[in-house]
């Protein structure tokens, strides 16, 4: 949502990109509150679920940066978007550590998981195949990011993160995994 944010500080894009989700999740489920879902059941054991999120604390970044260096190599970005990027950058130079933590990692983190993994891939999961779901979901995430040179990463990043959520029953391990991605 970097394209849509609008301009001036931290605090208010953090607030504008909040309510954008929120009003996002509120249509969402006004739409799919008829749909049966059957109640989410956390699967595994509390260790595996917690090795399983650290061991893609590691791989999703590392994944995320490979796609983003293979999108620049594929597509060449236009000296407009590179100075809307370093705009866009320089304008939070001067914020602190901790409110870029909460504005750029914790907001969207919680934010896109709710609405992609909680929202979309669930309603999905009793329509379709687990690969189906997870796969439209992901495409969704990484279309959702609005420019060709972060579609992969979130498209992989999506996928894994998609993945994780089937495997553990539970969103937070995605969260947390986003949210150390983003953090970076």
């Amino acid at each position: 949502f970097l394209l849509i944010q609008p301009a001036g500080s931290l605090p208010g894009r953090a607030l504008y990109q909040t309510l954008s989700y929120a009003l996002l999740l509120y249509m969402f489920h006004r739409h799919t509150r008829d749909i049966q879902r059957k109640e989410d059941k956390p699967k595994g054991k509390p260790l595996s679920t917690i090795l399983l999120t650290l061991f893609l604390l590691i791989i999703v970044p590392a994944i995320s940066w490979l796609l983003l260096k293979l999108a620049y190599t594929l597509i060449p970005m236009p000296d407009s978007w590179k100075a809307l990027f370093a705009a866009n950058s320089s304008a939070l130079m001067g914020e602190p550590v901790w409110l870029k933590l909460i504005a750029m990692a914790l907001i969207p983190a919680l934010a896109e998981e709710l609405l992609f993994r909680g929202a979309f891939l669930r309603s999905m999961l009793p329509r379709y195949n687990s690969p189906k779901a997870l796969l439209i979901s992901s495409l969704l995430f990484g279309l959702a990011h609005l420019n060709p040179w972060h579609f992969l990463p979130a498209f992989g990043a999506g996928l894994l993160l998609g993945w994780l959520t089937i495997k553990t029953g539970r969103l937070s391990p995605a969260i947390l995994v986003l949210l150390g991605n983003n953090a970076l």
